[in-house]
């Protein structure tokens, strides 16, 4: 998922959405085999850029980056799919937005901003993307 929002340089909120949707998929469901799982990430991705990006990338440009493992049909099933699993839920806090809002209130006039503090705040968030223990 990384490497996607790095190839169309998305938002990191693009990323963490993304992330939270498949999270709330798997959770509230059980039919996903794993070669579907590459599949999942796209559309997760998908949504989110719908939600977050000016200019959110084609399902065309998806299959390329992904190598044309699955087709427009399968990707535009599996979105309907993920979106009613959610309920069409997306409009959740997210961690990130989280860490930037408490960076500006950390900021003092002199600096603006925390450099320091901010940069750990959001390594310690990339970190947790990681890990499945830090899923909640």
């Amino acid at each position: 998922m990384v490497e996607i929002q790095e190839t169309f340089e998305l938002n990191h909120e693009t990323l963490y959405m993304s992330v939270k949707i498949v999270d709330m998929y798997l959770s509230k469901t059980k039919d996903v085999i794993k070669d579907d799982l590459q599949l999942l990430a796209s559309v997760a991705i998908f949504i989110a850029c719908k939600f977050e990006e000016r200019s959110p990338p084609l399902i065309d440009d998806f299959m390329y980056v992904c190598e044309e493992m699955f087709t427009r049909e399968q990707m535009i099933k599996m979105e309907m799919k993920v979106l009613d699993t959610i309920n069409y839920d997306i409009g959740f806090p997210l961690s990130y937005r989280n860490v930037r809002r408490y960076a500006r209130v950390c900021a003092t006039r002199v600096t603006k901003t925390d450099m320091p503090k901010l940069t750990l705040a959001r390594y310690v968030l990339e970190t947790s993307l990681m890990f499945y223990e830090y899923i909640g």
